[in-house]
């Protein structure tokens, strides 16, 4: 817990400074799973920004998720991201099992998520190298 209560007090910080910084217009981007609870700092101090999380690890399976003592807490704070991007459609639908292991979720048109009072996107943005174009 005090190690969670670290991490948290550190993406306040973190979503302090980026509020200093950002104007209106500007996308928050983030892509490190150390920074997953900012979008929930940002909107909590009422940046309207649209706010974006793109994971380029695998995304872990309910069981070993459930391991994390404050699981709950992480998934519900990337909900605050309207949009969360995913290398794999595999990843993705990790993501949603886990989800819909913790809240209700309704699908909405144009591939938009409810869930837990807020409404996101997800999407499958593949990185790395495509061989095939290489060679």
């Amino acid at each position: 817990p005090e190690n969670y209560r670290a991490y948290r007090q550190l993406n306040r910080r973190f979503a302090d400074i980026a509020c200093e910084h950002l104007c209106p217009g500007d996308t928050v981007c983030i892509d490190d799973y150390q920074l997953l609870p900012c979008a929930q700092a940002l909107k909590e101090q009422g940046l309207l920004n649209a706010c974006a999380f793109f994971f380029h690890l695998p995304f872990p399976s309910a069981a070993l998720l459930r391991r994390i003592p404050e699981h709950r807490q992480l998934i519900a704070s990337l909900l605050f991201y309207d949009l969360i991007g995913f290398t794999t459609t595999d990843d993705r639908n990790a993501f949603l099992s886990c989800l819909a292991d913790e809240f209700p979720l309704e699908m909405l048109p144009d591939d938009q998520i409810q869930a837990n009072g807020h409404i996101f996107a997800t999407g499958i943005f593949p990185a790395g190298i495509n061989g095939r174009q290489v060679y």
